[in-house]
């Protein structure tokens, strides 16, 4: 199937990084270049700090952040303590902004 006209492949108009780029602008980039020279890329400050908010957010007593969609996964089957032997699966769902 085609991309539909004016739009590239793998294009998702929900998720358009460069309009959230524009619209945050300078303390975005302050705060990428914050991080980067600090060298503290993994668990740093800025971690604790995300967790914090959106466990606020949340109205949650903890959040807790994760590198990929996979960790998101993986992560509440460790809590609850399911291992290898149960068969686990999850299919992808269309975001409900998205056309079809």
């Amino acid at each position: 199937m085609r991309p539909a006209r004016g739009r590239s492949r793998g294009h998702d108009p929900v998720i358009d990084l460069q309009a959230q780029r524009r619209r945050l602008g300078q303390p975005l980039e302050d705060a990428i270049l914050k991080v980067v020279r600090s060298g503290a890329y993994v668990m740093g400050p800025e971690i604790g700090q995300f967790e914090a908010a959106l466990a606020a957010f949340g109205q949650a007593p903890y959040a807790l952040s994760c590198g990929s969609g996979t960790e998101a996964l993986i992560l509440p089957l460790m809590a609850w303590e399911i291992g290898p032997a149960p068969r686990c699966s999850a299919r992808p769902s269309p975001s409900p902004r998205r056309p079809r």
